[in-house]
């Protein structure tokens, strides 16, 4: 939780204590999520509460101004995700990331809305549906984050990362076959 958030502190003006904070109300919310249901009227009504009490406790605690750069941070999750995914990549690789490559690489991503986006995927009945769509979503992701790593990453690092995209794209098609060959199966 605190490498998510790593970069609140000084992109959103959060002391230390402030951070401290946030990382403890996070936590505390992922480990009390919200019980299933199956009744998606009744689920989302419950969804809409729990980010109701979020919002609300987190202006109790840091008042409107760091409210909205918090949540504008929050915004920029799933690019930070994507950079931080390469940064372990290509130091799996022995590449490496400089501290100016993350930094122009996160700027870049938020810039071309790259990442996966923090929503429901789909309301698919058929899971090969469902993770159809993922593939699409992934898909578009990638294109946004190589056009981006595209004159910041090295030929190097470049040469790592495509390769990696394309053993996740061989992945997820992978997925997508096993599941439709259980769905046909049980029918």
């Amino acid at each position: 939780m605190e490498l998510r958030y790593a970069d609140l502190r000084s992109e959103a003006g959060f002391t230390d204590s402030e951070f401290e904070q946030f990382i403890d109300l996070k936590v505390s919310q992922e480990l009390n999520p919200l019980a299933p249901n199956n009744d998606r009227i009744e689920a989302d009504e419950e969804a809409a509460g729990r980010e109701a009490e979020e919002r609300d406790e987190l202006l109790a605690r840091f008042g409107a101004e760091k409210t909205a750069r918090l949540r504008q941070f929050e915004k920029t999750l799933p690019a930070r995700a994507e950079v931080g995914e390469l940064r372990d990549l290509l130091e799996r690789e022995a590449l490496g990331v400089t501290a100016a490559q993350r930094s122009a690489m996160i700027k870049a991503a938020i810039a071309s809305g790259a990442g996966m986006p923090l929503r429901k995927i789909s309301d698919a009945e058929s899971n090969t549906a469902v993770y159809q769509e993922i593939l699409a979503l992934q898909e578009l992701s990638d294109q946004r984050m190589r056009s981006s790593a595209r004159g910041i990453l090295s030929g190097a690092q470049m040469q790592a990362y495509e390769a990696f995209l394309m053993d996740r794209r061989d992945s997820l098609e992978d997925t997508i076959r096993n599941v439709a060959e259980e769905e046909r199966s049980d029918k």
